[in-house]
């Protein structure tokens, strides 16, 4: 079946090989050396790291009595000897395939609590910073000199801008979960796109870099769609100068290979460790931190730019 399998002598070899390789199921027999199978099984459920392994009785004892007990231990199946290789290798794929659902439903479960956890946060956030933002524009409007306006209406926009692409990253979010993601695909100018992405960021531009540049030849037509290839580009765009110093650069380029083009967001920030890149593209997993102004991310940026 193109297991691996390893091989305990006793219920203690059993439960010493478990702290270094964890099995995604357990054939357990009830006499052995040492402790036997029940309390094996008893140790095995009573361990949170191990208690959700199925275990599989396969035992001569086949009187009612112990098929009971088997069970009462947290046993999934019981198998009597003699028995026959067919029904046990059936018995076996049965038993993996509900292990493997029993997980996928335990990792759907974590990232909708995930999902769940992101919206009511960040929304929370977004709106008491528009809400901040409006009373002030409120409090300098009379009497208050154009600069302390415009400065102030600045900044409503850059909340507004947050808040509207948070809303279309959750929606988009679950459309991917759904599969009800829309794909249009059609031949469009990538330098137009690019710009009109860049110009949606335009004043956080201006607080932070020295330039937003880009090295896209006009034309350059390529098939995809339109609405895809813009959601990417401000995520990346987003991110790429949330994380870039005042004084730094962001970038955007195009090389053409084989019939392909790829796009490139590079910028002059602060970068990250390796060690947390495995966590930017998993929703259960949490790393968020601030930009390089104390900008709020929602956590979703490069998770909905991969998907």
């Amino acid at each position: 079946m193109g297991l691996k399998v390893l091989v305990a002598q006793s219920g203690e070899s059993a439960l010493e090989q478990i702290t270094y390789e964890r099995p995604d199921i357990i054939l357990l027999d009830v006499l052995m050396p040492g402790i036997d199978g029940f309390e094996t099984c008893h140790r095995l459920k009573a361990h949170e790291s191990t208690r959700e392994i199925p275990v599989i009785f396969m035992t001569a004892l086949s009187d009612k009595e112990n098929i009971v007990a088997a069970f009462e231990v947290g046993a999934v199946d019981y198998i009597p000897k003699p028995f026959h290789h067919e029904e046990v290798l059936v018995r076996l794929a049965t038993h993996l395939t509900l292990q493997r659902q029993r997980m996928e439903l335990y990792t759907l479960n974590a990232t909708k609590n995930k999902f769940f956890s992101i919206v009511a946060h960040e929304l929370k956030e977004a709106f008491a910073t528009l809400v901040s933002l409006s009373n002030y524009l409120v409090m300098v409007l009379p009497g208050g000199d154009n600069t302390n306006i415009h400065k102030a209406a600045e900044m409503v926009e850059s909340s507004v801008q947050h808040t509207v692409k948070l809303l279309e990253n959750l929606l988009n979010w679950g459309k991917i979960q759904n599969g009800e993601m829309e794909f249009h695909p059609q031949l469009i100018d990538l330098q137009k796109i690019v710009l009109e992405q860049i110009m949606l960021f335009r004043g956080l531009v201006r607080e932070k870099t020295d330039r937003s540049c880009h090295t896209i030849p006009a034309p350059l037509m390529v098939y995809t769609d339109q609405n895809t290839a813009g959601a990417i580009l401000r995520n990346l765009l987003s991110n790429a100068i949330w994380f870039t110093p005042q004084g730094g650069e962001v970038t955007v380029s195009a090389k053409v290979t084989d019939g392909f083009v790829a796009i490139v967001v590079a910028d002059t920030g602060i970068g990250i460790n390796p060690q947390h890149l495995s966590k930017l593209f998993r929703i259960d997993q949490k790393f968020k931190r601030k930009g390089t102004a104390g900008e709020h991310g929602t956590g979703l940026d490069l998770f909905c730019a991969k998907n």
